[in-house]
C-alpha cells in the first residue's frame, strides 16, 4: 500500500516538474513583447512565434 502511494506521488512530482520546465519563463515572455519586430503596435489578435496568441486593443 505504501509502495503504491510512493510511486503515485513520485509520478505526480515528475509530471508537475516536466510541466514547469516546458512553460515559458517570465523573462522569455517579456522578450517577446520587447522584440523590435513587434514595434508597430496594432489593434487585434496576433499569433506569436511560440504559438501563443496576443490580444491588443
Amino acid at each position: 500500500m505504501y509502495r503504491f502511494l510512493f510511486y503515485l506521488l513520485l509520478l505526480i512530482l515528475i509530471a508537475v516538474s516536466a510541466i514547469q520546465f516546458t512553460l515559458p519563463t517570465k523573462e522569455s515572455t517579456q522578450q517577446d513583447f520587447n522584440d523590435p519586430n513587434y514595434v508597430d503596435f496594432e489593434s487585434g489578435v496576433r499569433r506569436l512565434r511560440d504559438g501563443t496568441v496576443e490580444v491588443s486593443s
